[in-house]
């Protein structure tokens, strides 16, 4: 009891106004996209389902930028080896794994009513859906290979080691492969054009909820490391295996 209290004093009282308000800008964003016109053009077998451009985007970025400051952290703690640095690393990039699989969720969404009338897209033979699948991997892997090691500062260096070349395959696999290779997005943009305030906003507001969930688990693993401390494993005299 005594620790949730510690926990729940160090949160000023602006930082939560704050985070009221941006609650309630989300919630503004999400009715004010579900208000705005239906788009008239050609190239959707649905058009209003092009409004999922403010969740799906939004998703994608937030996860871009939880790799990149997965990739900043896991560098400050190989300079310093200061085993906070490997929590702010792993919590940003679970962050970005989540919101990269929403984002991947919402196209599939988005795909199924464009392409086929479903309510579910997702055929790996697509080159984005491939390489987005790819991606959610490498993140995965990354989880593993963080619980295959018992000591708490080797486990920090491969990590911080991995994140650095995941995030070089990042862009490649968002971005890249697939608008040089996959339809899936239709030609006429002026589709999305009743959104774009909404999703500016979008944009500006996933990223206020990336830093508040970030911290939440950063504090939350700090705690962890501050009652339980780091698992070793611990070598006693004429123990046998």
């Amino acid at each position: 009891m005594e620790a949730t209290l510690k926990l729940s004093k160090s949160i000023p009282a602006p930082v939560l106004l704050l985070h009221c308000v941006g609650g309630l800008a989300m919630a503004a964003v999400i009715v004010a996209t579900y208000l705005a016109p239906n788009p008239d053009v050609k190239g959707f077998r649905v058009p209003e389902a092009a409004r999922i451009v403010v969740f799906h985007v939004p998703c994608h970025w937030v996860a871009l930028v939880g790799f990149v400051a997965a990739v900043f952290f896991g560098a400050r703690y190989l300079q310093t080896r200061d085993l906070a640095f490997d929590n702010k690393s792993a919590a940003a990039a679970e962050i970005g794994l989540l919101f990269v699989t929403l984002g991947t969720l919402t196209g599939a969404v988005f795909g199924g009513q464009q392409w086929d009338g479903s309510w579910f897209y997702f055929d790996l033979r697509e080159p984005k859906l491939f390489s987005i699948l790819i991606l959610m991997l490498i993140y995965a892997a990354l989880f593993a290979l963080r619980s295959s090691f018992d000591d708490p500062d080797l486990r920090a260096r491969f990590s911080a080691v991995y994140t650095i070349f995941g995030l070089i395959a990042t862009p490649y696999l968002m971005y890249v492969l697939p608008r040089s290779m996959s339809p899936m997005h239709p030609p006429d943009l002026s589709a999305y054009e009743p959104y774009r305030v909404c999703l500016n906003l979008a944009l500006i507001l996933y990223t206020w909820l990336f830093v508040w969930l970030w911290s939440l688990r950063t504090r939350a693993g700090q705690w962890r490391m501050e009652h339980y401390g780091p698992v070793v494993i611990e070598e006693y005299p004429g123990a046998t295996l």
